[in-house]
Formats: C-alpha cells, structure tokens, sequence
C-alpha cells in the first residue's frame, strides 16, 4: 500500500493526545461482517466507502448487507480515535476472511491464501477508526442546509462515522501505534495524523489508498419530524450496526 509519512511538530493548532483507555484485542471475521469489542461491522461494500461518507443502507437477500454510497460529510471531520488490533485464526476461517472483500480492489499484488496467511500471522493489522466528539459532528452537518436536504430524503440513508484499515503491521508500527492503546488524532480527507508519544513533540501522518476499507460502522438519523418535508435538523445519531 503507498503510504506518506511526514514528521510534524505538534502545535497547539493540532489537539493530539494518548488515552490511558485500553482497547480490547478481541475481533471475530464472518463472511459478512467484522465483530470487534462485541459491535458487528459491515463488510459489504467497504472499499467503496470513506469514513464521513452518506449512503443508502440495502438489506438484499440474498446477498450481504451493504450501504451504496451518496455523498460525503468528510469535510466536516476533525478529530478521531484510532486503536489496532489483529485477527486470529482461532476465531476466523479463512473463508471469512476473504468473504466480501476484493484482493483485486486492495491492489497488493497478492493472492487470497497469501493475505489470510499475513493477516493470520500478524503481519496485516487492522486500524479502526472513528469519529470523535459526535455531538459537535452533528451539530456542524445541522448547519449546512444543503448537506440536511439530502440526508433527509429517505430514512434508509445511513452516515458511516467508523472504519476499519487493514494495513502491513510496519507500517502501523512506523505510525507510533505499537500497542493496542486508543490514540487521538485528527483527519483530513482520507488523510490521518496521529500523535504516537506525546513526549516525542511529534506526529505522524498516513493516507491509506482506497481499496484498504476492510470493514465499516454506520449511523441511523433521527430527524426532527417524521415527515420528510418538515424535518429540519438531525437529533440523534444512533448506532445501526450489522443484522439491526
């Protein structure tokens, strides 16, 4: 995967911190959804969605779950939480692993048994990210008129507030992320600075290719109004995650 990596001195433009808070290593890969801390991500359609993304939620048959991409509210993110864990094989079949997940797409150059192989191995991680200070996001997508007009149209529109990276363990290693604490960070686009040591005075910045989404979480809206026309602004985002 081309990563850039750029040394930065953290200013007091940039609000990075290390939590104290321990993520848990626990995450289970089913052919249609990651479990991770006991929250079930969508794996159907990943590497076509960014985090800050719109779309329509779709629940075929026949097929897994998915959210058809819309729009994007990415421009309205600013800090994040980002935590690394890996799989096992214990809790995973390799079949899972590659269920609704394109190697092609990933663009590695590497064959279905390989990836497994690296992701059982430890030499794949995953980096799971997500939208901090919630309530602030909300009320910044209630202040643009045109971003609430689309959103409003149809209930079945979700906004995608969490991701899941898998990335080559060096390079989260590279990023300072060593060990499975929870990070602060801030996003810009598809592009994650992330403060590693807040003794070391710097961070670190990394922009995953698309095709690395491996998994995602989604927000249901809860509007004003019941009514499509009435509605005004967003009350609530709630978690809709995998099988609700």
């Amino acid at each position: 995967m081309h990563v850039r990596y750029l040394n930065i001195a953290v200013l007091g433009l940039l609000f990075l911190g290390l939590s104290t808070s321990i993520a848990s290593a626990d995450a289970v890969i089913k052919q249609n959804y990651l479990n991770y801390n006991g929250y079930r991500y969508y794996k159907g359609s990943a590497q076509q969605l960014e985090l800050g993304d719109w779309c329509d939620k779709k629940t075929p048959i026949t097929a897994a779950n998915y959210c058809d991409q819309k729009g994007t509210l990415k421009g309205l993110i600013n800090q994040v939480t980002v935590s690394k864990f890996e799989v096992k094989q214990s809790g995973s079949t390799a079949v899972n692993v590659l269920g609704n997940f394109s190697i092609p797409l990933l663009g590695w150059g590497l064959k279905g048994d390989d990836f497994v192989k690296k992701v059982f191995d430890g030499e794949y991680v995953f980096l799971h990210i997500s939208i901090d200070k919630e309530e602030k996001f909300k009320k910044d997508i209630n202040k643009k008129p045109g971003k609430i007009n689309d959103l409003k149209q149809k209930d079945s529109y979700r906004i995608v507030d969490s991701i899941v990276l898998v990335v080559k363990g060096s390079e989260a290693t590279s990023l300072g992320i060593k060990h499975k604490g929870n990070f602060k960070g801030t996003w810009n686009g598809m592009k994650l600075t992330v403060d590693s040591d807040v003794q070391s005075e710097t961070a670190r910045q990394f922009q995953p290719e698309k095709g690395t989404v491996y998994a995602y979480g989604l927000k249901k809206i809860k509007w004003d109004a019941t009514r499509e026309k009435k509605r005004t602004e967003i009350e609530e985002l709630k978690n809709d995650p995998h099988g609700h």
